[in-house]
């Protein structure tokens, strides 16, 4: 999907920005002029884009489930048991593997927040009790954490999922030859 190529180009511009700043630190200047904000920055965007990706993979999971269970329900009564009597035994799931993979890199770039947020607070603002650092830390974790979990919510839609389908029985009649 193109959230791969979003999440990348993030983490190119993070990688480079950190370089910069490690190799202005290793020639003796004291100060890189942007500082570490660009990277609280782009580590923010690249949460983002990170859960962007995982919310897609989960609705194309549910949406390829719904159909599969439409195509259980009708198949019967029009073609026959086409898509019942292939037993795909224990093959891996691709959208499965997308989503755990998603939850994955989800993760480390909350992390790397988080991460990024205490160093800005040591660098920025010159906060070194670590009391103070702690607890700083998780109220931004905690309240990117309701924004994620409110984003998710936004973007689910209105969807339902209560299990129960009604169809009106279409007919279909084979045509003749003439």
């Amino acid at each position: 999907k193109f959230f791969w190529a979003f999440i990348t180009v993030i983490y190119t511009a993070y990688y480079h920005v950190l370089t910069t700043i490690c190799s202005h630190k290793c020639q003796g200047k004291t100060v890189y002029e942007h500082g570490e904000i660009p990277l609280v920055v782009l580590s923010a965007l690249g949460l983002f884009f990170c859960i962007s990706w995982l919310l897609s993979s989960i609705g194309s999971k549910h949406w390829q489930e719904n159909w599969e269970n439409h195509l259980e329900l009708l198949e019967d009564k029009i073609t026959g048991p086409l898509y019942k009597i292939y037993d795909a035994g224990k093959a891996y799931s691709e959208s499965k593997i997308t989503i755990a993979a998603g939850w994955v890199v989800t993760a480390i770039s909350y992390t790397l927040l988080i991460f990024e947020f205490i160093n800005m607070l040591k660098n920025k603002a010159g906060i070194t009790n670590p009391l103070a650092l702690f607890y700083i830390s998780l109220s931004f974790a905690v309240i990117i954490g309701v924004c994620m979990y409110a984003y998710s919510v936004i973007m689910k839609g209105n969807t339902s999922d209560n299990g129960s389908f009604e169809f009106q029985r279409k007919v279909y009649e084979a045509m003749e030859d003439e």
